[in-house]
């Protein structure tokens, strides 16, 4: 509910007529699955699991939270949605093709991987539907939430809180055996995160 509200806020800025896949759009899905790729297949030599794990890091498609971001550092939320809704559908179909090759759960089928996957995209889609008929029946609710952005930030700050806590009470339940494993996923998230937004801020 929470996702679903903090991005109903910010696609409140945006018209249906700003939403068009641009070449850019292609250029960063193919950064996401070859880049993974890539990743993956340096680190397996290494160890498979830490590879899969960062792995994920790279292909995952774009957190919903960033058309948040985008909105108030003044980018093109327009763009970002559409770019995170290719993104979502992209992995969506790859991702259970790819896992079925170097996952741990590859006898579960394409189509059962698939739908747990596609589950995920109506959040994107129907926050954005709403905001549309709210543009056109109700433009006076659409104005009031348009013009209340730092709204979509309070939200994600209280969902980014419950999502690291969720994470640490994971993490605390492990074994001890875990943790050089996990330290070191960690470590290297950090180290393609840090790539990622270098990589995205040249671009941008």
């Amino acid at each position: 509910y929470l996702i679903f509200c903090m991005l109903l806020v910010p696609y409140c800025k945006i018209s249906l007529t700003r939403i068009r896949i641009k070449p850019l759009h292609l250029f960063l899905i193919l950064i996401q699955i070859i880049g993974g790729l890539g990743i993956y297949t340096a680190l397996s030599f290494y160890d498979p699991l830490v590879a899969q794990g960062i792995f994920i890091c790279v292909l995952a498609p774009t957190a919903t939270s960033a058309a948040v971001i985008t909105g108030m550092l003044g980018g093109n939320v327009a763009s970002l949605a559409t770019f995170s809704l290719l993104s979502n559908l992209c992995v969506a179909v790859l991702s259970p093709l790819i896992f079925s090759f170097i996952g741990e759960h590859v006898s579960m089928p394409f189509g059962h991987s698939f739908g747990i996957i596609c589950r995920q995209i109506p959040l994107l889609i129907l926050p954005f539907v709403l905001a549309m008929l709210l543009r056109r029946f109700l433009p006076r609710v659409h104005h009031e939430i348009k013009k209340r952005q730092e709204l979509s930030f309070y939200m994600w700050s209280v969902a980014l809180a419950t999502v690291t806590g969720n994470t640490v009470s994971f993490l605390m339940r492990q074994d001890a055996s875990n943790y050089r494993i996990e330290t070191i996923m960690a470590l290297l998230a950090l180290v393609v995160c840090g790539l990622q937004f270098i990589t995205g801020r040249r671009i941008g």
